[in-house]
């Protein structure tokens, strides 16, 4: 950021040596939109979901970047995964059960979607000849 900062600058002081001096300001915007642009990225980074299967229990819990936890349970038997595959859009996982929905997921690309969703409908299929 400071390299870019540092380079709008210059490059602002040139337009505004020259005369243009409205350039100098859109220089500075391009450098404040860059900024809140990473943050939002780094904020969003920080979102993480832990998916638990045990003889009892499939839990989610996703913690967020202000570390708020937000965890749903669903009885193991019942959970049906479902991908929603959409037109120009990425895919979305859900898990299912009893009326209740819970999409995970959504900050991985398409082809780890369809690679999670297979994990955990094996892990439950496996869970259900075992009990």
């Amino acid at each position: 950021m400071a390299a870019i900062g540092f380079v709008s600058l210059a490059m602002g002081i040139f337009f505004l040596s020259i005369g243009a001096w409205p350039v100098f300001g859109f220089f500075g915007l391009d450098v404040a939109l860059l900024y809140i642009a990473f943050r939002i990225n780094f904020r969003d980074g920080d979102i993480r979901e832990h998916v638990v299967l045990d003889s009892q229990d499939l839990s989610i819990t996703r913690s967020g970047p202000k570390e708020e936890r937000h965890t749903h349970h669903f009885q193991p038997a019942w959970v049906k995964v479902d991908v929603q595959k959409y037109y120009a859009q990425a895919p979305r996982l859900y898990l299912r059960s009893h009326g209740k929905s819970v999409t995970i997921g959504d900050f991985l690309p398409p082809h780890e979607i369809t690679q999670v969703a297979e994990m955990i409908d094996d892990a439950l299929a496996r869970r259900r000849t075992h009990a």
